[in-house]
């Protein structure tokens, strides 16, 4: 499932409800907190780090945080140039092989 949400904060629902749905292996969260835009970005970044381990370990679904601080947007696009794979469709991919290799240490394969 892809599912696009209108903030950082609002990730943390939707990551509940999906590790609650017991429909996914996994949940990996992607996006940015633009600190220019936000009066408190680490704040932001804590809350949703919390949120998403609390999820993680009530439902026993893994979900990866996946969302930065940057200063500003114009910061952000220099950072996707230079690490295209460590955003977006390339990092959910990376996190999901890491997933699936512990669920196979895990089962003892």
């Amino acid at each position: 499932h892809l599912v696009n949400v209108p903030s950082v904060l609002s990730s943390t629902m939707v990551a509940d409800a999906l590790a609650r749905s017991g429909q996914v292996a996994c949940v990996i969260v992607t996006g940015i907190i633009v600190a220019d835009e936000d009066p408190a970005p680490e704040t932001h970044y804590q809350e949703t780090l919390r949120a998403h381990i609390h999820s993680a370990m009530k439902h026993q679904v893994p979900i990866v945080n996946g969302v930065i601080i940057v200063e500003t947007i114009d910061e952000f696009t220099h950072y996707v140039v230079k690490h295209p794979g460590l955003v977006g469709r390339d990092f959910a991919d990376e996190c999901y092989a890491l997933v699936s290799v512990m669920r196979q240490i895990d089962a003892g394969g």
